[in-house]
């Protein structure tokens, strides 16, 4: 037995079984398919801003979608999961879009926009109803209230959490966030930082973020002042990866004795705008006309007279003072009627055009305090 070689026993192993892995042609593959797939999903208009949200170069991005890279682990990879939310195994072995589909059963069932271009700060204006009366009055500068919002995805489900502190003046608000996303001196999320920690004094909120296929819905309650906030706006149509802002409406309790549901309007805005609060106040009344319709009640002033005056046309002249009060009673019945229905209509709802315009002044303001900045 001492000269018989013995067999030695097989080395075992810790390791796990060897698994087929795809190959680099089928990853990049999926990493094109996806990419595309995120733009599409996401409403991203342009490439760039793909490549800006990734934290990679145009041209690198390029590379990519040509299959001439592999996507680098940082800080493409992790932008993947930081920014939409899927593993990196999903993101190079499968396809998302596919699927999703197979999950959902319809197409038509895919989340149809981004939340991620609602994410961030932004500040909000809006009146102070217990000191607002009414539009006639000349100067509404000294009823604006402002605060500011900060919305980011909800990591315990798939919905998008706001965070606020409203009941502010504009000088207050503009100093939450203007080094945060003016000027770039600390991180956005620096803003939710200061909103959490607000005193109990402080009028906060917290709440949440929807979307439908035409608008946003935005939902918030405080239990500090048992008050709740719903608002609405247009969403953009745009394929820009960012919404800067818009004009909507917002339900709410008026502050005071009387504490009464209220309808007004209501602006968010992602920047601090360097102007005066009347002139916001002004945008955000729209400009509307005023009850009485100047120009319609001077036409009428202007056919009175001429319907009395000695020198009035033969037909005119030959109408009994009944028919000649019958008409005039009738044209300003008109006149009101139309007037009043025309703001009513404003004071209810807030139009595409409406939006529209707003969106262009804030470009419009914006673009001009770059500009003064430099």
């Amino acid at each position: 037995m001492d000269g018989v070689n013995k067999k030695r026993p097989a080395e075992t192993s810790l390791l796990p079984p060897e698994q087929e892995v795809e190959s680099e042609e089928k990853v990049l593959e999926h990493v094109v398919k996806n990419l595309n797939y995120f733009r599409s999903k996401y409403q991203i208009g342009a490439q760039k801003d793909l490549a800006e949200i990734l934290e990679i170069s145009p041209s690198q991005l390029t590379k990519i979608l040509k299959k001439e890279q592999m996507p680098p682990l940082y800080p493409l990879l992790v932008n993947i999961t930081k920014r939409f939310h899927y593993s990196i195994d999903e993101f190079l072995f499968t396809d998302i879009r596919t699927a999703e589909i197979f999950q959902t059963g319809d197409e038509e069932d895919l989340p149809a926009a981004s939340y991620m271009k609602f994410q961030g700060a932004y500040q909000v204006y809006y009146f102070n109803t217990s000191s607002f009366r009414e539009k006639e009055r000349r100067f509404h500068g000294n009823s604006l209230k402002s605060g500011v919002l900060y919305m980011e995805k909800d990591c315990r489900g798939s919905g998008h959490k706001i965070y606020g502190i409203l009941d502010l003046s504009k000088d207050s608000a503009d100093r939450y966030i203007r080094d945060a996303v003016r000027n770039g001196r600390s991180p956005e999320s620096s803003v939710l930082d200061k909103i959490k920690n607000a005193t109990r004094m402080s009028r906060t909120y917290f709440g949440g973020l929807d979307l439908s296929s035409k608008h946003i819905y935005m939902d918030l309650r405080s239990d500090g002042v048992k008050d709740a906030i719903h608002m609405i706006f247009h969403r953009p149509e745009s394929n820009s990866g960012r919404y800067i802002g818009g004009l909507g409406t917002m339900i709410s309790v008026s502050r005071g004795a009387g504490a009464a549901p209220s309808v007004q309007y209501v602006a968010i805005v992602k920047d601090s705008l360097d102007v005066s609060e009347e002139e916001l106040a002004s945008y955000l009344l729209m400009r509307g006309p005023g009850i009485v319709d100047e120009e319609s009640v001077g036409e009428l002033a202007a056919f009175v007279e001429k319907l009395y005056s000695p020198g009035a046309a033969e037909f005119l002249a030959a109408l009994s003072g009944e028919q000649k009060k019958a008409i005039v009673k009738s044209n300003f019945n008109m006149i009101l009627r139309e007037t009043l229905e025309r703001n009513l209509s404003r004071d209810l709802k807030v139009s595409l055009e409406d939006d529209e315009e707003f969106y262009h002044y804030i470009k419009r303001t914006i673009s001009g305090m770059r500009a003064e900045r430099k």
